[in-house]
């Protein structure tokens, strides 16, 4: 298998996928790309087709893992205009992640570390805020845009308009970009679970078990599509 050389040690293929999962390029961050080499089946191969060839990987990879899965539980309840009771698709929450639990899931594989990161945003938290709230819209990464949103009463006169009991509706209204829009439209939803008077079952089958349903049938294909 082709392997690349980065400084003294020998990277094989296989070996850069396990970094590229979800960060591609991170796998060279303690590397000097300038002296990067290359060896393709015992020859070496100039710098500039071990550079292509590695940067197509990249690439691939990084179409792959952008297909995601979006998991839904199927829930049983009433229809708000019929009243009768149908299966409706919920997502399927997982609860939340605590700070300390983000901060170890954003450094992973890289030179971070939690305390750096968790100083980070706390101090980008403060800044960004009170530039909200002065009129700015904020890029949030690739993620999308934050800004201030707000109506108001009006007033036949100036003099008249009184913002402390005027002004309404304060809030952030996040707009996602197009890669984030572009993700949720091209996910593939998982049934995850099953949920009927309160009881959640942990996946079709064992509720065609539990209640002596025929379970021949294969559970959940995933759908493409965004919500």
């Amino acid at each position: 298998m082709p392997t690349f050389r980065l400084k003294d040690a020998d990277v094989s293929v296989e070996r850069c996928r396990r970094f590229t999962l979800g960060m591609p390029m991170f796998w060279l961050k303690d590397a000097d790309v300038s002296r990067l080499g290359c060896r393709c089946s015992g020859r070496e191969t100039p710098t500039f087709f071990c550079l292509l060839y590695k940067y197509l990987i990249l690439i691939l990879l990084t179409l792959q893992f952008n297909i995601m899965n979006a998991s839904y539980n199927l829930v049983y309840k009433v229809n708000p205009k019929t009243k009768e009771k149908m299966w409706y698709a919920v997502p399927a929450s997982k609860g939340l992640l605590d700070v300390d639990e983000t901060a170890k899931m954003a450094v992973a594989d890289t030179t971070l570390s939690k305390g750096e990161y968790k100083y980070a945003m706390e101090v980008t938290n403060d800044k960004l805020v009170s530039l909200i709230l002065s009129g700015l819209t904020i890029s949030i990464g690739d993620l999308g845009k934050l800004r201030l949103s707000f109506g108001s009463k009006g007033a036949a006169t100036i003099d008249e308009f009184d913002a402390r009991t005027m002004i309404q509706n304060v809030k952030f209204i996040f707009s996602p970009s197009k890669s984030l829009k572009a993700t949720l439209a091209g996910a593939t939803f998982q049934v995850e679970g099953v949920v009927e008077d309160g009881i959640k079952y942990g996946s079709v089958k064992s509720y065609r078990l539990a209640k002596g349903l025929d379970t021949g049938e294969e559970e959940g294909g995933g759908t493409p599509g965004g919500v």
